[in-house]
């Protein structure tokens, strides 16, 4: 079951609309409560049938997530991840290539990749400014929806 390996992995509800910040709202935490209660066989199921070095990279990312959280969360743990599976992809893709043909390819497709990331991250950085500065100027009210996404 892919979608409860994803929900798993990244401890937060993918299905749900939204960004992937680093903590979660009372509704992300309260659907992945009642996820929890309700499909804990399928969790259980999922866990067993994972080879058993999987078990210590989850045991890994809760320990990042952990220290994430307690150091103010420093760095972007989601854009990190990202970065070191592209960078993954690249290994494997290189070790497979033929040619110079499939090097430059690959090397086009992770820069690609990381314009894509950057540009995200710009736009996501300049619509929290501007957000920050409305409220500042009391021309948009602080609602609970505005205080996550700036929070997330």
């Amino acid at each position: 079951d892919y979608l409860l390996f994803c929900e798993i992995l990244l401890q937060r509800p993918i299905s749900l609309p939204g960004t992937l910040g680093n903590a979660l709202t009372r509704e992300e935490t309260r659907y992945m409560q009642d996820m929890a209660r309700e499909h804990f066989d399928d969790i259980m199921r999922v866990l067993r049938d994972m080879p058993r070095p999987m078990l210590l990279v989850f045991r890994n990312l809760n320990t990042v997530r952990c220290l994430n959280l307690n150091l103010g969360a420093p760095a972007d743990r989601h854009i990190l991840m990202a970065r070191s599976a592209v960078k993954g992809w690249r290994r494997l893709a290189g070790q497979n290539s033929l040619g110079i043909a499939r090097w430059v390819s690959v090397l086009l497709e992770s820069f690609k990749f990381e314009v894509a990331l950057r540009w995200d991250t710009f736009v996501y950085r300049l619509t929290s400014c501007l957000l920050r500065l409305l409220i500042g100027f009391n021309l948009l009210p602080e609602s609970e929806q505005v205080q996550q996404f700036l929070q997330s």
